[in-house]
C-alpha cells in the first residue's frame, strides 16, 4: 500500500503517460467530444440491424467495441495495423483487430467461435479493457463495496476490478440489493447502451482529466500508515502513542467516526462481518485467543494487498503485518466495516 502522496504522484504520472500515448491520428485531428459522440452514434447505427434483445455474439461484440475504439481515437480501418492473426472460422477485420489489441482472445485451436454468446462479466472485462487501451489510467485504483449486490460472490476474480470501475464511473448501473447476473448473457441492446456510456465518459474525461473520487477506506488506510513507527502504550489514543483499539479509534476519529476504544467493544458495536476475500482498505480486522468474540484481544486496520497496520505491542509499536503471518493467521476471527 502506497502512501497518499506517493499514490497521487504515481497517478499523475500515469495520466501524463496516458495522454501522450493516445494514437497520433486522434492527436492530429483534435476531435471534440461532440464530434466523437456523433461519429460513434453513426458507427453504432451501422450495427443496429442486430436484434437489440438478442444475446450479443462474440463477433457482434468485436464489431461494437472496434466501432467505439475507432470513434474515440479517430482511427480508420486503413490506419490500424494489419493483424497477422487469423481464425479458421472467422476473418472479420473487427474480430482480428480486437484480438490484436488484446481486448478479446480466440478459443484455441485456431477457432474464434464468432456465434458464441457473451456473458455479462466477460463484457465488463472487455469494456474496461477498451477504456484502458485508449488511455484511461485509473481503472486499477478504483475500489468499492460489492457486498451491496446480492450475487456479487458469483463474479469471477478476473471481472472484480472491471466491475468496480464500471460501477464507480457510472458506466454500469445497478441498484443496491439488485442482482448483477454476472454469468447471464448480455443483450446487444445492453451492450450498445454501455458502449455509448464509455464513449461519453471518456471523451468528457479527456476534456477534464480528473482522478475519480477515492474510496474512503483508502484514505483512512493511507492516513493510518502515517503513524507507522509510533510507540505502543497501553490505553494510548494518540496522537503519537497508541494501543491497538486506541489506534483504530484515533484514525477513524479523524474521519468523523466514533469507535469507542476496546477491541471487543469495536467488534460488538459494528454490524455484520466481512469475508476475508472481500476485505477493503479501512476494514477492521480482529484476532481472538479462542476463536470466539469472547476471546478478542487485538484489532488492526486492513490496508490492502493482504496487509494490515496496527499497534502491535510495546516492543514493535505501530507496524504493518501480512495477514497470512502465521501467528496472526492462526488467531484471525473476522472483519467488520465501519464505513456506511
Amino acid at each position: 500500500m502506497k502512501s497518499f502522496s506517493k499514490r497521487i504522484l504515481a497517478l499523475a504520472s500515469a495520466a501524463a503517460i496516458a495522454l501522450t500515448t493516445i494514437p497520433a491520428v486522434h492527436a492530429d485531428q483534435q476531435l471534440t467530444a461532440v464530434e466523437v459522440k456523433a461519429t460513434h452514434g453513426q458507427a453504432l447505427r451501422m450495427v443496429r440491424s442486430i436484434p437489440t434483445g438478442a444475446p450479443l455474439t462474440r463477433q457482434g461484440l468485436c464489431n461494437m467495441v472496434m466501432n467505439s475504439y475507432k470513434s474515440i481515437t479517430g482511427l480508420t480501418d486503413e490506419d490500424l495495423e494489419q493483424p497477422n492473426q487469423a481464425f479458421i472460422d472467422c476473418m472479420d477485420p473487427d474480430v482480428l483487430n480486437a484480438c490484436h489489441l488484446g481486448l478479446i482472445q480466440g478459443q484455441g485451436a485456431g477457432m474464434f467461435d464468432p456465434k458464441g454468446t457473451v456473458t455479462r462479466q466477460e463484457f465488463w472485462t472487455i469494456t474496461a479493457g477498451l477504456l484502458e487501451t485508449v488511455g484511461y489510467p485509473y481503472l486499477n485504483d478504483i475500489e468499492m463495496d460489492l457486498d451491496i449486490y446480492s450475487d456479487a460472490d458469483q463474479v469471477a476474480d478476473s471481472a472484480l476490478q472491471p466491475l468496480q470501475a464500471l460501477l464507480c464511473l457510472e458506466i454500469l448501473s445497478a441498484e443496491e440489493g439488485s442482482e448483477l447476473s454476472p454469468n447471464g448473457t448480455i443483450t446487444s441492446e445492453e451492450a450498445m447502451a454501455m458502449l455509448e456510456q464509455v464513449v461519453t465518459f471518456y471523451t468528457e474525461w479527456l476534456e477534464d482529466p480528473v482522478e475519480p473520487q477515492r474510496y474512503l477506506g483508502e484514505e483512512i488506510a493511507d492516513f493510518a500508515l502515517d503513524y507507522v513507527g509510533c510507540r505502543y502504550v497501553s490505553g494510548g489514543r494518540g496522537p503519537n502513542k497508541f494501543d491497538c483499539s486506541g489506534f483504530v479509534y484515533y484514525v477513524y476519529k479523524n474521519f468523523g467516526y466514533t469507535l469507542k476504544p476496546g477491541a471487543k467493544t469495536q467488534w460488538s458495536k459494528l454490524d455484520g462481518t466481512i469475508k476475508k476475500a472481500d476485505l477493503l482498505p479501512g476494514d477492521l480486522v480482529f484476532f481472538s485467543r479462542n476463536g470466539r468474540s469472547s476471546g478478542i484481544f487485538h484489532v488492526g486496520l486492513y490496508i490492502g494487498d493482504g496487509q494490515f497496520v496496527h499497534a502491535a505491542n510495546s516492543r514493535k509499536g505501530v507496524i504493518v503485518t501480512d495477514m497470512d503471518e502465521a501467528w496472526y493467521a492462526n488467531r484471525y476471527l473476522g472483519a467488520k466495516r465501519a464505513i456506511g
